[in-house]
């Protein structure tokens, strides 16, 4: 605000030194914009606000048409209980429809909820709009459950502080071959493959909370691989070949199960 501020003083005074060719009115409407937005503070609302405008004018589709996908096209056909049939899900991901339906739910969240987040995290908010879309496409297009998700996660990605994990330590950690996302390969019901060798897990160096770190990594990094991943989710292949009592650690396998059902923003198949 402060720059837009400089700015309009800036031409405000350009146009005070044109003197004869300066417009009276062109003059009184720029100190207008300055008095206003001196007063303007942004808001966590207005934040939501832009947002779900942003959805609505997406330009998939004519504003006019109806805001339901399940009447605006007469071919989809799902609704906040049973959610939408896998088989439909591939056709309507990016669609006029999809993007009526995100921004329904943008419009229902309650933005006091995300707002500790939005101000230790900035770049949650920056990416608001496509976490939104995430958590819908997880929960098949159910807009209450979608908002349950997205709520959850914001809540651990707060306490967790996931947002100032050790760069480095993940890097290592990755770097070891624990956690692995199969590119390109998907399992018969069509979901995204994570494996979790844990005979490359060495409990001494890492403890559960760098596993979870690690494997927030993975599934995001799955997540932006394809939209198609955060509709279908992931099946968890955990492979105990060659694991010793070296490597096992009742933290990491509680963290992780509650990571994957309950806590990132995916749609977990099964382990």
């Amino acid at each position: 605000l402060d720059a837009q501020d400089s700015i309009l003083s800036s031409n405000l005074s350009n146009e005070v030194n044109v003197g004869e060719k300066a417009s009276n009115d062109r003059v009184r409407k720029l100190r207008e914009k300055i008095e206003v937005n001196s007063l303007k503070t942004p808001t966590m609302s207005s934040m939501i606000s832009i947002a779900a405008e942003k959805v609505q004018n997406s330009d998939n589709g004519d504003e006019g048409n109806e805001t339901s996908a399940s009447s605006s096209s007469g071919v989809f056909k799902f609704d906040d209980i049973n959610g939408m049939a896998d088989e439909e899900i591939s056709t309507f991901i990016g669609s006029y429809e999809e993007n009526k339906c995100l921004s329904e739910m943008i419009s229902q969240l309650n933005t006091e909820d995300f707002e500790h987040l939005f101000r230790a995290d900035p770049s949650f908010m920056d990416d608001f709009r496509w976490w939104c879309r995430v958590c819908l496409r997880a929960r098949r297009y159910r807009q209450k459950r979608a908002i349950q998700l997205l709520k959850s996660y914001a809540d651990w990605r707060l306490s967790s502080e996931i947002y100032k994990a050790d760069q480095s330590r993940l890097k290592d950690q990755v770097e070891t071959g624990f956690l692995l996302f199969l590119d390109d390969v998907r399992c018969v019901e069509g979901r995204a493959i994570i494996v979790i060798r844990l005979a490359l897990h060495d409990p001494k160096k890492f403890q559960p909370k760098d596993v979870v770190t690690a494997l927030h990594y993975v599934v995001l990094y799955g997540l932006k691989s394809d939209p198609i991943v955060q509709a279908k989710g992931f099946t968890v292949l955990m492979d105990m070949s060659e694991t010793g009592y070296s490597n096992f650690d009742m933290g990491v396998a509680s963290a992780v199960s509650k990571a994957l059902n309950s806590t990132f923003p995916m749609r977990y198949g099964k382990l």
